[in-house]
């Protein structure tokens, strides 16, 4: 699982880099054929917790006043917005 999440961290960065229309078909794919996609936009992280040197949680808050608490073994963060 972890070889398959950085081929394609890999994959989205040669794709954003070659083009940005590129890199957004395929991060929708992507999005799509992952329903357990849980995407926040606009959203602000108010607190994150690392355990042995590791982000292991975080709780975002969006302009609504609406909060998400996240664990994970690993995040993406981009352009402010948080996918997990």
């Amino acid at each position: 699982l972890e070889n398959i999440a950085d081929f394609m961290k890999r994959l989205l960065v040669r794709r954003f880099e070659s083009c940005i229309e590129s890199f957004m078909k395929t991060l929708g794919a992507i999005i799509d054929s992952n329903k357990k996609a849980n995407i926040w936009i606009n959203a602000t992280v108010t607190k994150l917790k690392v355990k042995d040197k590791n982000l292991s949680e975080l709780v975002a808050e969006s302009n609504d006043g609406s909060k998400i608490n996240i664990k994970g073994k690993q995040f993406i963060f981009a352009a402010g917005d948080i996918y997990c």
